[in-house]
This record gives C-alpha cells, sequence and structure tokens, in this order.
C-alpha cells in the first residue's frame, strides 16, 4: 500500500503544472457592461469628470504667484495645508489608467488641460521647479525645521544627503516620502 501511495505521490508531481503570475497590459482587460467591476469603473470616470482643471491647479498657480481662477478643493488641498498638491498625481494617475481602458475624450481634455496648466506653472517659476507648495518646504527640512513631507509630495526617486547624521535626522523630521525617494521606488 506504501508503495502505491508513492506512486501515485510520484506521478501527480510529474504531471503538475507550475502557474506563475505574468505582467499584463490594462487593454488587455476587458470589462462586462453588466459587472460590477464595470458598474464602479465607470463610477470613477464620473467622479473624475467632476473635477475642474481650475481648481486641481488653484495652489499651484497661486504658489507661482500666476491668476487663480477656480478655487482650492480644500481638506489636504488647502492653501494653508504643506501637502497640498499630492492629490494632482493620483487624478493624473487615474485619469491616465481610465483613458487607455475607455477613450473617454471629455475626460482626456481634462488631463490634458492639468498637464498643461502644470507646464504653464513650471515656465513662471523658470528654473524647473513645479508644486503647490514653495521650496522653502525642502528648504526648511534640510535644516531641519518642521515641516510635514515635501519629498513624499513631489515623489522624489532619487535624493543625495549630507552624510549618514543629516540624512538620520532628515528621516527623523520627514514622514512619508524619504524611504520611498532613497529607494528609487
Amino acid at each position: 500500500m506504501q508503495i502505491f501511495i508513492a506512486l501515485l505521490a510520484s506521478l501527480h508531481c510529474a504531471t503538475a503544472t507550475e502557474y506563475f503570475a505574468e505582467p499584463f497590459e490594462l487593454s488587455d482587460v476587458t470589462l462586462a457592461g453588466a459587472s460590477d467591476f464595470h458598474k464602479a469603473f465607470k463610477r470613477n470616470e464620473e467622479y473624475l469628470l467632476l473635477m475642474q482643471p481650475d481648481n486641481l491647479l488653484y495652489n499651484f498657480r497661486l504658489t507661482a504667484g500666476m491668476p487663480t481662477p477656480g478655487e482650492s478643493y480644500g481638506g489636504w488641498e488647502s492653501s494653508n495645508v504643506e501637502i497640498r498638491g499630492q492629490f494632482i498625481g493620483h487624478y493624473l494617475t487615474a485619469t491616465a489608467l481610465s483613458c487607455n481602458h475607455s477613450e473617454n475624450a471629455a475626460l482626456e481634455a481634462n488631463a490634458n488641460k492639468v498637464v498643461e496648466g502644470l507646464r504653464e506653472v513650471q515656465d513662471k517659476w523658470g528654473n524647473g521647479y513645479l508644486s503647490a507648495f514653495p521650496p522653502s518646504h525642502f528648504d526648511r527640512l534640510e535644516a531641519l525645521q518642521p515641516v510635514w513631507a515635501p519629498y513624499y509630495v513631489v515623489g522624489v526617486d532619487v535624493v543625495k544627503t549630507k552624510g549618514r547624521e543629516h540624512w538620520n535626522a532628515v528621516l527623523n523630521t520627514e514622514f512619508g516620502g524619504m524611504n520611498e525617494a532613497s529607494l528609487g521606488g
């Protein structure tokens, strides 16, 4: 009996198929029209269409000293909040993914307006800077003065520091993005 079980076990091992997760393109996914996934996707598109480009760009323009049509969305995007501007990255990611899947012309037009508005803000700064908060937030961080999380907000890929002691002090000051920035992810 033991030999029979061993033979069955070895037979199963010999014919077992190994499955591996493989990356795939979003365009390879089709959401059935009546599915909960499709309904959620459409609800997300509707929400994204509620976001007005001028409101999304409000604090970027204000900080750069530009005219500010629209109004701030408030909350963490309020003009006095140190992480203002971080939502726009989430918005652009969501609109890009949605547009790649559904080719929603209105959503694509809004995303293009936001990107163009960001280009105008960056041009106004004249030195490549682009954020909804002033560059002085980075100066405060480097001076180890209280500031919320500028590197997290801008999503920096690589950060050079002034040595181990300074690096540890910066990590104790900035919460959120420094580990991601230093690891490139």
